[in-house]
């Protein structure tokens, strides 16, 4: 299954796009109006990670009450 051209071909795709990105936010304190927009993209990573540690927290919690 690891060697299936196509998941492989997927994988190399999304890293190139994070690398692609982590490029751009590398060259925007450059700019005067995009370094505000880089503030602002470090808040909102920083507000979707802690939206997918609860919504895993609840996904998990939630099951295990019903179970019990």
């Amino acid at each position: 299954m690891a060697d299936d051209p196509e998941i492989v071909s997927d994988v190399l795709f999304a890293v190139a796009n994070v690398l692609s990105i982590a490029r751009t936010t590398y060259l925007m304190p450059a700019f005067e109006v995009l370094g505000t927009l880089q503030i602002s993209l470090v808040r909102m990573i920083g507000d979707i990670a802690r939206f997918i540690v609860l919504f895993t927290l609840v996904c998990i919690i939630i099951p295990s009450v019903i179970l019990l």
